[in-house]
């Protein structure tokens, strides 16, 4: 593979000795800080040509892939075979082993991620997914697949707070590329599992045995061989894929994640109210004048339209029109409330008009992820920091749904209730 030069460094083999003279003050003699426009517009035409973009895509779609397929694929993981349902206790052991080694890695990690390169991080993201799957398709006991289940979790949430932070170093449209790869790991994942196992026929534990070697070479390839250098500096040294950009010490990350509280209160509410209706509300939305469908097939289609808008809307952020990320997470309150009226209360006549709120709340989430991160990457300063703040973000939206998943299980008993008496 040709190695590939910073732009900086092309520019500067191709000005002639006398332009050097006559124009001293060149980007490559000045540091990054004394000209951030001109950085800026030079790294908007030279640096986003589209490989860039599909790297993110991949390292997103596989960093998140293990993550969710073990969801998928919860049934076959717990007892062997490809039907029957899983006890109340087994998907409490899931729900612990598949959210809180990701909390904890997104929460702390970003705190140290500075002492360790990305290509490490990278390692090991791929290898906890790959043993995480190794383990989850055996005929281990219990205690080892669950322990399987943690390496994923953890994993997940190691390379999704360094993508978040590498992310930082490239054009700022990487954003949306990198959230659809993350949102489009639910899909793929859900609809390939279902394609294999029930479509194919080919057995459950087989298939998640064969994706641990397909993910773990898609995300080494994205990131080692299809993923460029972003721009380096005169006074930079190194590859920044290789390293972060700067070591902050901890008052400067305290008060860097003081800028970005507004951010982080917006994310955490968005995916409060985002995850208060997939977990607690969309089982109970079955009572409709007209629905054509079973309680089940209702369901898939309520997450399958979910999905698709969450996709759709991180890569077109714009489709929405709504950039204020604020009022993004207020619609998603007010949708969460409309939704859980109509399961306490039935007022909808028809099951197509859920349909298309649950579509819409797809969509609202995935354009206030894109938005709020664009927002941090454009409010952080001194801009050595943007690299921590994005990274630390994505702690917001796990926190939201951690406790949204938690709230959901008394949500959904008492709107059964509701609707029983």
């Amino acid at each position: 593979m040709a190695s590939r030069r910073p732009v900086s460094q092309q520019s500067a083999r191709t000005a002639s000795p006398g332009a050097t003279s006559r124009a001293p003050k060149q980007q490559s003699e000045i540091p990054a800080s004394k000209q951030p426009e001109v950085s800026e517009k030079k790294f908007c035409q030279e640096v986003d040509d589209g490989s860039n973009r599909r790297a993110f895509f991949l390292m997103g779609l596989c960093n998140n892939f293990s993550y969710a397929v073990v969801m998928s694929a919860a049934v076959d993981i717990m007892r062997g075979q490809a039907s029957g349902t899983t006890s109340s206790t087994f998907t409490a052991y899931i729900f612990v082993a598949n959210i809180v080694p990701s909390l904890f890695a997104k929460i702390f990690g970003p705190f140290f991620f500075d002492r360790v390169p990305y290509a490490s991080r990278v390692w090991l993201t791929v290898v906890f997914n790959f043993i995480s799957l190794q383990l989850v398709s055996s005929n281990a006991p219990l205690i080892v697949k669950l322990g399987g289940i943690c390496l994923s979790s953890f994993g997940h949430g190691v390379g999704e707070g360094s993508l978040l932070g590498l992310s930082s170093q490239y054009h700022p449209t990487i954003i949306t590329a990198l959230g659809t790869g993350f949102a489009g790991a639910g899909l793929s994942s859900s609809a390939g599992y279902l394609l294999l196992t029930s479509w194919l026929g080919l057995a459950p534990l087989d298939v998640l045995w064969g994706l641990s070697f397909v993910t773990a070479a898609l995300h080494l390839y994205s990131y080692f061989v299809m993923l460029g250098d972003p721009i380096v500096t005169g006074e930079q040294a190194g590859s920044p894929k290789e390293k972060p950009k700067a070591k902050l010490s901890l008052q400067d990350k305290i008060r860097a994640l003081q800028q970005i509280r507004p951010q982080l209160c917006v994310l955490f509410v968005e995916y409060l109210a985002h995850y208060l209706v997939m977990s607690g509300v969309l089982s109970s939305l079955t009572q409709f004048q007209h629905n054509p469908y079973t309680a089940r097939d209702t369901y898939v289609r309520f997450m399958l339209l979910e999905r698709v808008g969450n996709i759709l809307s991180r890569y077109f952020p714009s489709a929405v029109g709504i950039t204020n990320a604020s009022l993004l997470a207020s619609l998603q309150i007010a949708n969460f409330a409309a939704l859980a009226a109509h399961a306490y209360s039935p007022f909808m006549p028809t099951i197509y008009i859920a349909f298309a709120s649950v579509f819409w709340v797809g969509l609202v989430t995935g354009t206030c992820y894109v938005h709020s991160f664009s927002g941090i990457r454009k409010c952080v300063v001194p801009a050595s920091h943007t690299e921590f703040c994005m990274g630390i973000a994505s702690t917001a939206n796990e926190c939201g749904i951690t406790v949204a998943s938690l709230i959901a299980i008394y949500l959904q008993d008492w709107l059964q209730q509701a609707q029983a008496s």
